[in-house]
C-alpha cells in the first residue's frame, strides 16, 4: 500500500478540539479555535450556484484524454496557487501568537470528477514542497462533495459534473468518485483523511450516505487482498453537513421551504442518515464501518438553533 502524505489520525483531533470549549475560558480570550478554511471548487464565484452546475469554461482546445488531462493541470495550478498563499499566511501567523492555526483544509462543494483529482495533485505538491522547507505536520485535508437535485421535476439526485451525465443514476456515478477521492496511486496524487458532502439536501443524505460507505467498503476489501486487516487508522473519515432543507431560486434570489422542517426533524434526518456509518466496538457490529469515524454538521440554511438540535441528537444517541 502507498504511503500516505497526510496522517489521518490528525482529522479526529481538529474535530475534537474545535468542538470543545477551553477547559478554563478566559472572558478576555482573543485566542480562536482551530480553523478549517474552506478553499472550495474553482467556478464557486463567478455565478450564483455554478459550483454545484460544474459548468467550468474550456481551459484547452484538444479533445478526449488529452483534454481531460489538462483540464486536471490547468485546475491543480490554480488550487495550488490558492494554497501557496495560505503557506505565506501560516508563516505569518508563526509570527503572531494570537493567530489561529489552520489546522485542516476543507476542500467543500466540489462538483467535478477533475476536479476532485486535481485537489489531490496540489495537495501532493503542496505538501511534498513544503515539507522540505518546514518540519511542522503536513495540514490534513478532505474533499466534500455536492448532490443537487436533477431538476425541480425530478426529486432524484446526481453529482452533477457533465462528465458523468451519461450514467442513469447516482449509485452508477458514486464508484467513479470513491475512486478518484480515495484511490491510492504510485504517486503524485495525496490521499484526504476524509470525504464527504455538503450542500445537499437532508431528505436524500441517507441514501447518499449508504452509496458512499458501500463503495469505500469495497475499495478497501479490493486494497486488502492478499494483505493483513486494515488499520482504522487508515481508513477515512466521513464528513456529513446537508443544507437546511431550503432550496434557493436563482431567478428570484430568494429562499423557499418546501420541506418545511423544523430543527428537530433537519436533526433527525442527518442523525438517521449517518447511523449505520457511525464507527462501533467488534463485537457490537457484525459488520465493521468503513469509515474511522463521522463528523455531522449543516450547511446553507441550517442555523445555530438547528446545530444545537443536531448536537443534542447526537449526544442522545450516545455517539460523543
Amino acid at each position: 500500500m502507498p504511503q500516505r502524505t497526510l496522517d489521518r489520525r490528525a482529522l479526529p483531533e481538529h474535530a475534537r478540539r474545535a468542538r470543545s470549549p477551553p477547559a478554563h475560558p478566559q472572558k478576555d480570550q482573543t485566542t480562536p479555535p482551530p480553523g478549517a478554511p474552506p478553499p472550495g471548487p474553482r467556478e464557486a464565484c463567478p455565478l450564483p450556484l455554478e459550483q454545484v452546475r460544474s459548468s467550468y469554461p474550456p481551459t484547452t482546445t484538444t479533445t478526449g484524454d488529452s483534454k481531460d488531462r489538462e483540464a486536471e493541470v490547468h485546475l491543480a495550478a490554480w488550487h495550488l496557487q490558492r494554497l501557496q498563499h495560505f503557506l505565506l499566511s501560516e508563516r505569518q501567523q508563526d509570527q503572531d501568537q494570537d493567530s489561529a492555526k489552520v489546522d485542516v483544509l476543507a476542500f467543500e462543494t466540489v462538483p467535478s470528477l477533475t476536479e476532485i483529482r486535481a485537489i489531490r495533485k496540489a495537495m501532493h505538491i503542496f505538501t511534498t514542497s513544503t515539507s522540505t522547507t518546514t518540519s511542522s505536520t503536513p495540514v490534513a485535508f478532505y474533499i466534500s462533495l455536492v448532490f443537487p437535485r436533477t431538476s425541480d421535476s425530478d426529486d432524484a439526485v446526481r453529482f452533477p459534473d457533465p462528465e458523468l451525465a451519461h450514467l442513469p443514476t447516482l449509485a452508477d456515478q458514486v464508484p467513479l468518485l470513491v475512486e478518484a477521492a480515495l484511490a491510492p496511486t504510485n504517486n503524485g496524487y495525496a490521499v484526504p483523511g476524509g470525504l464527504g458532502f455538503n450542500c445537499t439536501s437532508p431528505l436524500h443524505a441517507r441514501e447518499v450516505v449508504r452509496l458512499l460507505s458501500d463503495q469505500v467498503a469495497k475499495l478497501q476489501q479490493q486494497q486488502q487482498e492478499g494483505l493483513q486487516n486494515q488499520n482504522q487508522d487508515d481508513k477515512p473519515w466521513l464528513l456529513v453537513y446537508p443544507d437546511g432543507g431550503a432550496v434557493y431560486d436563482v431567478v428570484s434570489r430568494s429562499w423557499h421551504h418546501p420541506t418545511g422542517l423544523t430543527d428537530s426533524s433537519w436533526a433527525r434526518l442527518v442523525a438517521d442518515a449517518v447511523k449505520d456509518a457511525v464507527p462501533h466496538p467488534a463485537p457490537a457490529s457484525p459488520s465493521p464501518s468503513p469509515w474511522a469515524g463521522v463528523v455531522v454538521g449543516g450547511c446553507c440554511k441550517a442555523g445555530p438553533s438547528a446545530i444545537k438540535a443536531l448536537r443534542q441528537e447526537v449526544e442522545q444517541r450516545g455517539w460523543r
